[in-house]
């Protein structure tokens, strides 16, 4: 997860997040709690909670958090460089197996 820059008026969280970002927020109340971000007001972040920490609500409630209330904040994306490296790297280790296994049966005589 990378971390995002937090202030009460929001400027950087709305710099740094997105609509659709999954989020770790840590609140000024101690109070942990993940989402999936639904939109950037200008006073509060909205989302759907995906670990509701004691908020008391049921995970998939909406809410929204007050950009004061945020002590701490991470975002978790897909890095999309990283992942088609790993399919590449997959991808060869499949083909190595193949080759490993059937190897004298695929040469031409």
């Amino acid at each position: 997860m990378r971390p995002v820059t937090t202030d009460p008026t929001g400027n950087q969280i709305r710099t740094g997040l997105r609509a659709g970002d999954q989020v770790r927020v840590v609140r000024t109340d101690g109070d942990t709690l993940d989402l999936k971000v639904s939109a950037l007001g200008s006073s509060s972040l909205s989302g759907e909670l995906v670990r509701p920490g004691r908020t008391g609500q049921a995970a998939g409630s909406h809410i929204d958090l007050p950009y004061q209330d945020i002590e701490q904040l991470a975002v978790r994306r897909l890095d999309l460089g990283h992942a088609a490296c790993l399919v590449l790297l997959a991808v060869g280790a499949a083909t190595l197996t193949v080759v490993a296994v059937a190897g004298p049966a695929l040469v031409w005589h």
